[in-house]
């Protein structure tokens, strides 16, 4: 994938619709224009990071994808740990600097499978919920 300074490599995972591989300049501006607003940063494992709009659940867009506990660790626990609100984007992470950086080809091939098809929340009755896959014709 992309990795340059001045662009990387991302997948956004539009609300409603298939995850897309995008190349993007690393700038807040950028990253804001794709989730269409000011961003929220949501850690991963593998060191892949969500931004999000930090609004996503206030403003006017439906629930997207379910986080699980097994997006976040290596816990095999399909336990829900937080929603997505609208579109969000997905990039790697650099640890040493601090920075974002282009997600790499496995990176990418495993969240474009994860958030492949997408969802909606179903409540389970007792304060949890139950995610249901929605497959596209």
């Amino acid at each position: 994938m992309t990795d340059t300074r001045n662009e990387i490599s991302i997948l956004v995972v539009p609300e409603g619709g298939y995850p897309v591989r995008k190349t993007i300049p690393n700038t807040l501006e950028a990253k804001q224009k794709e989730v269409g607003g000011l961003i929220e940063p949501f850690g991963l494992k593998d060191g892949a990071t969500i931004y999000c709009n930090d609004e996503g659940k206030l403003g006017p867009w439906n629930l997207n994808r379910a986080i699980l506990a097994s997006d976040i660790s290596d816990e095999e626990e399909g336990r829900i740990v937080e929603m997505m609100a609208g579109t969000f984007i997905i990039t790697g992470f650099d640890y040493e600097t601090g920075e974002d950086m282009s997600l790499t080809d496995e990176q990418a091939d495993y969240w474009e499978r994860r958030f492949h098809n997408p969802e909606i929340l179903v409540s389970d009755g007792e304060g949890g919920g139950v995610v249901l896959p929605i497959i596209l014709a």
